[in-house]
């Protein structure tokens, strides 16, 4: 019997997994889920632009990857407009090969319809840097710099998408999510999805490199930490933690797109 699990229906904001033994199946389910959960905010006529052109994408996303994997079942909650997969009950929370393919295929067909990153090295950024860094909890905290302003520090989290700023760092800089910002997935330490308006910050620093333009998803304080730097800022370096006394992050720039490693 094919069930559609209560929590399998994200919500905006609302945590979307259930328990799981494999990061494999995590990361599958994380990416169907919370990918598909643009189509939970429902197509009401208070959605913003960016939010309609989101659930739009999504849904076109889908009818792709429905062809290519047409034994999985899916449909749209009419309700709520939350995309579901059926998962056997007695494989809960784990997905199928073909489960798996779907979401992978659904992000990465979203990512196609989606605008590029607007995020850059700066011109003033050097090559390299070291800086220490301290470790809470199994995590890596490293000191940052918003605008050239607010001073904080952002836990090193290789496995986000995006990067993530505390709503304490953002009234500090005096900024706030404009109207109709687009709504933005990030899976968070805990290893949830949550859905958040998106803001573009000036710069983004650590020790002596710059990214310029950088956008990150704005929410609620992050226990020990005030944000989270994802890979749209960590993907411009090669990234290496020596662990030690001090503990120590090096950062080294990529070389620019054709250009010789």
């Amino acid at each position: 019997m094919m069930l559609s699990h209560p929590r399998l229906r994200g919500e905006a904001g609302a945590e979307l997994l259930g328990p799981l033994r494999s990061l494999t199946v995590r990361a599958s389910l994380t990416v169907t889920l919370g990918v598909l959960a643009v189509a939970a905010m429902t197509a009401c006529a208070t959605s913003s632009p960016a939010e309609q052109a989101l659930r739009q994408r999504s849904r076109e996303a889908a009818i792709v990857c429905a062809k290519k994997f047409p034994g999985v079942d899916y449909w749209w909650d009419r309700w709520s407009g939350a995309l579901t997969v059926s998962v056997n009950l007695r494989d809960y929370p784990r997905l199928s090969g073909d489960q798996s393919g779907f979401a992978a295929c659904v992000d990465a067909e979203i990512a196609a319809r989606s605008p590029g990153p607007s995020e850059r090295l700066a011109p003033t950024s050097a090559a390299r840097t070291t800086v220490h860094v301290d470790e809470a909890g199994g995590r890596i905290l490293a000191p940052v710099t918003v605008n050239g302003r607010f001073h904080g520090r952002f836990i090193v989290d290789t496995g986000a998408s995006l990067t993530l700023l505390a709503t304490d760092g953002v009234r500090s800089l005096g900024m706030a999510p404009r109207e109709g910002a687009p709504i933005m997935s990030l899976q968070a330490p805990m290893g949830r999805a949550i859905w958040r308006p998106a803001i573009t910050l000036g710069s983004l620093r650590v020790g002596d490199v710059i990214v310029e333009d950088i956008e990150a998803v704005v929410s609620e304080s992050v226990r020990g930490a005030d944000g989270l730097l994802g890979q749209n800022f960590l993907r411009h370096f090669r990234v290496t933690i020596e662990r030690g006394v001090p503990n120590v992050l090096l950062l080294e720039a990529r070389p620019a797109a054709g250009a010789p490693e």
